[in-house]
This record gives structure tokens, sequence and C-alpha cells, in this order.
């Protein structure tokens, strides 16, 4: 599979992904995430699958752990927390960017009626620990996943046992 990179320190390339390491990396991302249909959990996926967030850590890992995965047409952060809330999604995936314009909706008991979440990925930039912590307090536990498209794209991630000031690090 050919997916191009974002081309943060270069150009833009492609990069190919076997069709092994998008496996071994989908299901180590779920087993990171704790992520199974017997917890009834289900993932909401604000990435593109034309990036290795959306593509690896949405559909693969979603499809590869038997869990529904609900995608979003175009980012909208009201609209995605509406669709947590009325879908009892367990686990969100996003950048700080997405998380930090989420954030107020989240706080608004009339949009965010169920509080579903438990975890989540947060990636694609640097994370801030407030922004980790305040997602925290609304108990959605968030792992910070680092990695790169050549990588499949992840090589470190964050635990739930992880102590906080840990959390919005780049991961073991």
């Amino acid at each position: 599979f050919i997916l191009y990179t974002s081309g943060t320190v270069t150009m833009p390339k492609g990069a190919m992904l076997t069709h092994a390491n998008i496996a071994h990396n989908a299901t180590e991302t779920g087993w990171a995430l704790e992520a199974s249909k017997e917890n009834n959990d289900r993932v909401h996926c604000a990435p593109p699958f034309s990036h290795c967030f959306g593509n690896v850590f949405g559909i693969s890992m979603a499809w590869l752990h038997g869990i529904p995965l609900y995608i979003v047409k175009k980012y909208d952060p009201k609209k995605s927390v509406e669709q947590i809330s009325k879908h009892n999604l367990t686990l969100t995936y996003g950048t700080p960017t997405q998380f930090r314009k989420m954030l107020p909706y989240f706080n608004d008991l009339e949009v965010y009626k169920n509080r579903c979440l438990r975890s989540g990925i947060m990636a694609g930039e640097p994370c801030p620990p407030e922004l980790i912590e305040q997602m925290m307090e609304l108990g959605c536990d968030i792992r910070v996943i680092y990695g790169l498209t050549e990588a499949s794209p992840g090589t470190n991630v964050t635990r739930s046992s992880d102590p906080i000031e840990k959390k919005s690090t780049a991961g073991r």
C-alpha cells in the first residue's frame, strides 16, 4: 500500500507499507487502547483515510479488533461531539488542534449528553499536557502515539498505566 507522507521535514513522498506492517501496527494500536468488541467499543475517526492516522489507526484497527468505526465526512467539532454522544462512541481520534476545537462541546451538556468516551488517540503534532489533562477530566484517557508514515505509522505510544506527567510524551 502506498501512502504519501505529509512532508513535515522534507518534500512529501510515497511510502510503501506492507500488509504485515499495517496489520501489526493496527493490532498493537488496538491493544494499547485496550479496544475490544467485548467492551462494546466504537471508534470515532476524524483524521482522513488518505493519511496513516485514519487509515491504519482507524480503518485497520477497527476491522482487526471487530469494532464499529464511525467516520466524519467533513470535520466539524460540534457535529463530531454530537456523533460521539448520539452513538455512545468510546474511542476517538484526532490531532491536538481537533481536540482543542471539540473541547468546548465536550463541556456543553446539551451537546455531549452521554459521557461515553473512555480513551482515544492524540497525534500528528506535539500534544500539550494541559489538553490531555482536560480530556482526562472528562473521563477520556488519551493515548499519545508518535510515528511516521514510513513506520506504518506508530512507533511509540503512552499507556493507561503511565503517570500523568508522562501522558503527553511521545510514549514508550
